[in-house]
């Protein structure tokens, strides 16, 4: 699998450049990394000896489907003698925050199989576990055991509550809209929202189980948004009421539904002055609340295409 996944990113480089510097905010558009392919690859486990210590690697499947977990069995959180169930290399199936379950710029994950492996690590009672990403986790102070499990818990009730809402038909925006974590998992302090969000990871698990079709017929074959946009926009006759509704939306804290308003007028005229300022104030304004990296990265990358159009060192204040 491991190769496989470093064709795509060869294949795909340019496309990958562009997401990677809208996720991060960051220009990657000139990179061009080199891959080292593996000289060993093996299905579903693999062991090994070096340096006097046994290492025991097992497939998993979480954010990619290539991911590999290390297990020490004979080593201790210090780096000693052996200690409890050795130490475990956890790689993206941890990483101090919410999972990154849910990617809008990237393929679907594997919400089962990834509680599964964290169900697989918590079984081998790790002295300590090294994450991806974030702080190593010590089983004295029992953050192993409430790290994993708090992320085994969120992935299955995240997979079960999308689960169930598919079979009973309900729509994938009300999805969006309703599901969220229990509350003691909302304040569980290894699943912040701080990189992905709930809303991503149920677009995600939806996307994974269903279709594209979303149940409203006249999605099945789209006119292109800008065509029905310039419909809609002539229906109304009015720029200034398009503008004046997305600003009364925006005041009553319905931020999203004033950004899709606003789009009506957007996609019919991108170069629309008036739409584009209030657009900015909104992007600005959401920048500055939002803690969910890949989302507020959407927000400034907006916003700063806004404030290029301008060109007048505007911001959004109105």
């Amino acid at each position: 699998m491991v190769p496989e996944r470093l064709r795509k990113y060869e294949m795909l480089r340019q496309h990958t450049n562009r997401i990677n510097s809208l996720q991060f905010h960051f220009d990657l558009s000139a990179a061009r990394p080199t891959y080292r392919y593996p000289d060993v690859t093996y299905h579903a486990h693999y062991s090994f000896q070096l340096g006097g210590r046994n290492f025991d690697l097992f497939h998993g499947r979480g954010e990619t489907d290539d991911a590999t977990v290390i297990h020490v069995p004979d080593a201790s959180a210090k780096g000693g003698s052996a200690s409890g169930g050795g130490v475990v290399f956890s790689g993206d199936f941890l990483i101090g925050v919410l999972p990154n379950l849910g990617n809008p710029f990237k393929v679907v994950r594997y919400e089962r199989e990834w509680f599964e492996t964290l169900e697989r690590i918590l079984e081998l009672e790790p002295a300590a576990v090294v994450p991806g990403h974030g702080v190593r986790l010590h089983k004295g102070r029992e953050d192993v055991r409430q790290a994993l499990g708090d992320n085994i818990e969120a992935l299955r009730f995240l997979h079960e509550e999308v689960v169930r809402r598919l079979n009973e038909g309900q729509t994938l925006d009300r999805m969006v809209a309703e599901v969220r974590l229990p509350r003691h998992l909302e304040e569980s302090p290894y699943l912040r929202q701080l990189y992905s969000r709930v809303e991503f990871a149920v677009m995600t698990i939806h996307r994974r189980y269903a279709g594209w079709f979303d149940w409203d017929p006249a999605d099945l074959f789209p006119t292109p948004r800008g065509e029905v946009a310039r419909n809609v926009r002539g229906l109304i006759g009015d720029d200034g009421r398009i503008i004046a509704r997305a600003a009364e939306l925006r005041a009553e804290g319905k931020t999203q539904e004033a950004i899709e308003v606003l789009q009506i007028l957007l996609r019919a005229e991108p170069e629309h002055v008036e739409g584009r300022r209030l657009r900015l104030a909104i992007m600005e304004e959401l920048a500055a609340s939002d803690r969910c990296l890949m989302s507020r990265s959407v927000w400034l990358h907006y916003a700063e295409l806004d404030r290029a159009f301008l060109g007048d060192g505007s911001t959004g204040s109105l």
